[in-house]
């Protein structure tokens, strides 16, 4: 926070504005600028004690466990909901790359699996059995692209499975997500972003789900299983899930507010 507020300081901005990062709220409160901490992240104690305390507003989708925040100290007055998730704010005018997955060297039912984050520290839950998961998707004519958290899950699932598809540079994320026909999904963001983007989602997270993934799944926007046997994946791939409809709605929400607040300070 120190090295943070020294480099600020340097810059003299007006405001500050983030999105997850709960050490910007703590310098900009040493240095005495207002704030917005843009978040969705309801289940870490750490964070909210840490970056919510100090953020002059707190913009959170309408979705959230907005009582988590208010536990955690920060006041009813200083948070502001808006509407949607807060990755429709970068995705809700993307246009995908039809050709993007024949440029990768893909063709045909594409199925796209990320492991669980295993050795994050937020993360609590359990091992999932990707080899079920693999093989069934397989059996129903689907080629994996395969995203692994570690090289030790790389090689493991390589040697198991030698004619997946693991990336060995970055890929273009949105335009992959966006042209595959399903996603199972062991992480959070990236789920959502198949949402927003169209794309069909099984999530597989294990640990305490976000209120906006709770309202996802109870709206049948992605499906939830921890550990999904290989009838449930069938049942999966056969249901049809609800539409997200994205927009700028939020966006516009957490501009006008911050707006408003600093020129009333």
């Amino acid at each position: 926070v120190t090295a943070l507020k020294l480099h600020v300081k340097k810059i003299r901005p007006i405001a500050c504005i983030a999105a997850g990062s709960p050490y910007a709220m703590a310098a900009s409160k040493l240095l005495q600028i207002p704030s917005f901490w843009i978040t969705d992240n309801d289940i870490s104690t750490h964070m909210t004690n840490f970056g919510a305390r100090f953020a002059t507003r707190v913009f959170l989708p309408e979705h959230s466990h907005i009582n988590f925040y208010e536990k955690h100290g920060v006041k009813h007055k200083d948070i502001v909901t808006f509407k949607g998730l807060k990755e429709d704010f970068y995705l809700h005018a993307f246009k995908p790359d039809k050709n993007y997955l024949k440029k990768i060297g893909l063709s045909g039912k594409i199925a796209v699996i990320r492991s669980e984050p295993s050795h994050a520290v937020y993360f609590y839950g359990e091992k999932q059995n990707e080899a079920t998961i693999i093989e069934t998707l397989q059996e129903n004519g689907f080629s994996i692209v395969y995203l692994p958290r570690s090289k030790e899950e790389e090689q493991k699932t390589r040697s198991a499975f030698p004619d997946i598809f693991v990336p060995q540079t970055a890929l273009d994320g949105q335009n992959l997500i966006a042209n595959a026909d399903v996603l199972i999904g062991a992480g959070g963001s990236m789920n959502r972003e198949a949402v927003v983007l169209g794309t069909k989602v099984l999530s597989t997270y294990s640990g305490p789900s976000l209120g906006v993934d709770e309202w996802l799944i109870k709206e049948k926007y992605m499906w939830h299983n921890i550990n999904p046997s290989k009838s449930i994946i069938q049942s999966f791939l056969k249901t049809k899930l609800k539409k997200y409809t994205s927009s700028d709605t939020g966006f516009k929400t957490i501009i006008k507010e911050i707006e408003r607040t600093i020129e009333t300070r």
